[in-house]
């Protein structure tokens, strides 16, 4: 059943009318003075209008009607009259009127008072749009400093104002004196997102929309009073890793948090996602998406990134209640460590053992200043070639962790996280002389201006004969 909300759409259009005149030549006789007034109540029903009519006291019978073409001359020359949507009353009393059953399509409604002379009046006309919903607006959640507020936006309506504030505030949103901001074409729903409010406070979500004859609609107010601190399901959050390459945000759900839904990404990159693509419904994006979740357990939220200091990082994350209800929505910044020129240079060490017709054993051992190491087999011509070329003192650097960025299984030696790896190649030539290359980048990653890359190790070796 759709939710009645109370949001009167008022146009009252005077139109001259030629009324009491005997033809269109004959001698014109004044226009009566009567007037009258249309409102459009709040749509309820898809296929029915509601509309109050008021005329002015001096009135002692007025008209209305409605249709998708109904035509203003014809209306005062009683071409309408008699017909199924053309409806007359006796005296000055406001009435409601209903159309229903009506299809698809823009409706004209006209309407005239008649005074104790017997003259028409002036013609009050409005346009409505049906079927087309209700403009609407409801709560999504409320928690301790986050809240949601979805509105229900009919095609009638191009543009949708909203301002969250304190009780008491309709008339400087309606003057626009506070900070409206206002949503363009965004049919069927937008929702409001709010992350950074304050516990125990009271506010009022106020929106009206915009229709495409240039009228706004009632102003709703929606106020509601954020939770007690600490009391709304909720995750703290935690970083407890953030280098160039990985970071690790660990969140931990209190006893009214049932489940936990999180989405990790560089800031800003899913502004649009959310705007456009999900109205504004961030969590209901989240949910959707639904990268990590845990229930009633610490989430362990891992990212990797593209090796670049100081990019600024955000979180989006969703808690459920013990219904498993959206209850709270919390997002955290966090950013990877920026560029330190003071770091000292990274370094490791390489070592091979175990050589057979096919390979050998190779260990690689970082120092404390390093964070990552690729290594990897090649062959003599190919490195030989390189060295002895123009290549720059980085090229095989930024050649293998190219190679491995692109394609990891194309890059089989890799330490990180840890201070020593191996790996043994199976897939050389009995007889044959290959290199080892071991490159390894400090915690400023490789494209750091300095103390990027630390000096290459190699070392070679013949495997056996068969």
């Amino acid at each position: 059943m759709m939710k009645k909300l109370f949001y009167p759409i008022i146009l009252s259009v005077l139109l001259s009318a030629a009324g009491c005149t005997e033809n269109e030549t004959g001698p014109e006789i004044e226009q009566g003075t009567a007037t009258v007034t249309l409102s459009i109540s709040p749509m309820s029903e898809d296929s029915t209008l509601v509309l109050t009519v008021t005329p002015s006291e001096d009135a002692v019978s007025y008209q209305v009607y409605c249709a998708q073409d109904a035509d203003l001359a014809s209306f005062v020359n009683g071409v309408y009259d008699g017909e199924e949507r053309f409806q007359s009353f006796e005296g000055s009393a406001p009435s409601e009127v209903r159309y229903e059953n009506l299809e698809d399509g823009y409706y004209t409604v006209l309407a005239l008072a008649v005074d104790a002379d017997g003259c028409k009046g002036a013609v009050a006309s409005v346009k409505a749009w049906l079927p087309d919903g209700a403009f609407s607006s409801s709560v999504q959640f409320v928690s301790d400093r986050a809240a949601a507020i979805q509105t229900m936006i009919p095609y009638r309506i191009i543009e949708t104002h909203y301002y969250l504030g304190a009780p008491g505030e309709k008339e400087k949103f309606e003057n626009g004196e506070v900070e409206v901001t206002v949503k363009e074409d965004y049919p069927v729903f937008y929702v409001a997102t709010y992350t950074t409010l304050e516990p125990s406070t009271d506010y009022v979500f106020y929106v009206r929309g915009l229709d495409r004859f240039g009228m706004f609609t009632e102003t709703i107010e929606i106020p509601f009073r954020t939770m007690d601190e600490g009391t709304a399901p909720a995750c703290k959050a935690e970083v407890i890793s953030n280098d160039v390459y990985s970071q690790t945000v660990v969140l931990t759900p209190n006893s009214n948090c049932s489940k936990v839904v999180a989405m990790a990404m560089n800031k800003g990159t899913h502004n649009v996602l959310y705007d456009l693509n999900w109205g504004g419904n961030i969590a209901g994006c989240v949910e959707a998406w639904n990268e990590y979740a845990s229930t009633g357990i610490p989430l362990e939220v891992g990212t990797t990134s593209d090796w670049t200091c100081g990019v600024a990082k955000e979180m989006y994350w969703i808690s459920y209640d013990e219904n498993g209800t959206i209850a709270n929505l919390q997002h955290m910044d966090y950013s990877i460590p920026s560029e330190d020129s003071s770091l000292p240079a990274p370094s490791c060490t390489l070592e091979i053992s175990d050589i057979t017709s096919s390979g050998a054993t190779y260990t690689v051992t970082a120092d404390e200043n390093t964070l990552a190491v690729w290594f990897e087999t090649l062959e003599k011509d190919f490195y030989e070639e390189i060295v002895a070329g123009d290549y720059g003192d980085y090229y095989l650097h930024e050649y293998m962790f190219a190679m491995w960025y692109n394609n990891n299984d194309s890059i089989h030696g890799f330490l990180y996280g840890t201070d020593t790896a191996t790996f043994t190649e199976q897939a050389g030539t009995p007889g044959t002389e290959y290199y080892v290359v071991a490159v390894p980048v400090g915690f400023n990653g490789p494209y750091a201006s300095t103390g990027g890359w630390g000096p290459m190790v190699v070392d070679h070796y013949t495997t056996l004969s068969e």
